[in-house]
C-alpha cells in the first residue's frame, strides 16, 4: 500500500486472523492512515479482540475522515475505547460494530453524535467475559432510518420514521 500512490481509495477490506510480528498494531495504524488520506470511503476491518499484540485504539484520523460512508469494524472492542471528544465523520451513512462492548454508552454517544448523516446503524454485542448482557445503552440519531441490533445471536431490526 505504501507504494501506491494513488490519489484515492475507494475501499480497504482488512482482516488479520492474528497478530504478531509479521503483522503488527502499528501496521495497522499505519495502513488505516493512509486509507483515510486517500479519501477512503468504504473501510472494513476485521482484527482478533484481545490478542496478542491487540490494538488498544484506532488512529485519531480514521474518527475525522470526511469521505467514509461505509464502516464496519469485526472483532473490535477497542473502537469505543480511546475515542476523540471531537468526532467527525459527516459523509458516513453506514456503520457495522460487531462483538462491540456497548456498556461504553459515552464513547457510543460520542462516536453516533459526530455522524449527522448516518442512516444505519448495526450494532452487534456477543456475551464475552466482563460484558453484562442486561446492560441499556442509548442511540440518538435523528438521521437514522434502519437500526439493527444483533445481541446474542437474536435480531431485532428497527425502522424508524424520523
Amino acid at each position: 500500500m505504501l507504494l501506491n500512490k494513488a490519489p484515492v481509495l475507494e475501499r480497504l477490506r482488512l482482516k488479520i486472523h492474528r497478530l504478531g510480528p509479521e503483522c503488527n498494531a502499528v501496521d495497522v495504524g499505519i495502513w488505516i492512515d493512509i486509507a483515510v488520506s486517500r479519501k477512503v470511503s468504504a473501510l472494513e476491518l476485521g482484527i482478533p479482540l484481545y490478542s496478542q499484540g491487540s490494538i488498544s485504539c484506532f488512529p485519531r484520523s480514521l474518527y475525522s475522515c470526511e469521505t467514509l460512508e461505509s464502516l464496519t469494524l469485526t472483532n473490535y472492542h477497542s473502537f469505543l475505547v480511546d475515542v476523540p471528544f471531537e468526532v467527525c465523520l459527516p459523509s458516513l451513512r453506514k456503520m457495522c460494530l460487531m462483538v462491540v462492548d456497548l456498556a461504553v454508552n459515552a464513547s457510543l454517544h460520542r462516536v453516533l453524535s459526530g455522524c449527522p448523516n448516518l442512516e444505519e446503524l448495526t450494532l452487534t454485542r456477543e456475551d464475552y467475559a466482563g460484558v453484562d448482557p442486561s446492560m441499556d445503552f442509548t442511540i440518538d440519531v435523528p438521521s437514522l432510518k434502519i437500526l439493527s441490533v444483533i445481541d446474542k445471536g437474536v435480531v431485532e431490526r428497527v425502522a424508524t420514521d424520523m
